[in-house]
């Protein structure tokens, strides 16, 4: 029996035979949105969305490249170990220092990082960037602007594929990890600025496998039978209505035109790094 790929086998575990779109999440992130037929159209004419076809046949989905995500804040955890004294910061407290209550980090990132984002697929476009630094600028304001850049990058992809289904995405589904980080969970809210799901799954992705060798095997007479056997707990999170005023702002006026602002600047930096050999 075959199983899939695994964004879209813990998706599959995630809808509980539903039709949610899934943002799922982990070291890197994808979101998955189930589309009744085959989109035929090339990748620069879908913004470079994938579609192929669903866990589940007969469908097909919607797979975009959100980008790093956990692996990000991986990379900002290692900046803060001091290797020489072998002191470290958890994740738990990077996460402690972001300010409370939440409020816009005023900083800007565009989260590639080396890694190209739907719908920005030019190798100019793929290292990351962190504007609006002073130096006043704390690690928890740093992280949350990680988190948010994140969050933009999530927000474009959905509004890509809102273009090319014609039909708005009202709400999402999360599943993954990282879904235990509460402050993440509220961001994608507010900077998505409408509710979003938090599936409480413990890995959703085998499960999923699971579930699809289930059926094969005949435990289940069906995807869908075996799908809406899972009891999964979902939390709605509703966005703070000032935060999303302000992240639309960013997102639409500052986010959306970084790739096209310093696609110079990258170009340069991408030759002199091949000159000088740095991976």
């Amino acid at each position: 029996m075959a199983g899939g790929h695994d964004r879209l086998c813990g998706a599959y575990a995630a809808r509980g035979g539903g039709d949610a779109a899934i943002d799922s999440v982990g070291s890197a992130e994808a979101l998955v949105v189930p589309i009744g037929t085959y989109d035929s159209r090339g990748a620069a004419d879908a913004g470079y969305v994938a579609c192929y076809a669903d866990v589940v046949p007969g469908g097909y989905v919607y797979s975009a490249r959100v980008g790093y995500a956990g692996a990000l804040l991986d990379w900002y955890l290692s900046l803060l170990r001091d290797d020489r004294t072998g002191s470290e910061i958890t994740y738990e407290d990077m996460v402690s220092r972001i300010p409370r209550p939440l409020s816009f980090s005023g900083l800007l990132v565009f989260p590639s990082f080396g890694r190209v984002v739907t719908p920005f697929w030019d190798p100019a476009a793929a290292t990351g960037l962190v504007a609006g630094l002073t130096i006043t600028t704390d690690q928890g304001r740093l992280a949350q602007a990680l988190l948010e850049g994140i969050c933009y990058s999530l927000r474009a992809s959905v509004e890509l594929i809102q273009g090319l289904t014609g039909a708005r995405i009202d709400r999402l589904r999360i599943e993954g990890g990282p879904t235990r980080n509460d402050v993440w969970m509220q961001l994608k809210a507010d900077v998505l600025g409408r509710p979003v799901g938090v599936v409480k799954l413990e890995e959703s992705t085998a499960l999923g496998v699971a579930l699809l060798g289930g059926v094969g095997v005949g435990v289940y007479p069906s995807h869908l039978a075996a799908a809406e056997n899972i009891a999964a707990s979902v939390t709605s999170l509703e966005p703070d209505r000032r935060r999303a005023t302000i992240y639309r702002t960013v997102f639409e006026d500052a986010y959306m035109a970084v790739p096209g602002a310093v696609d110079k600047v990258n170009r340069v930096l991408l030759e002199a790094r091949a000159n000088a050999d740095i991976d």
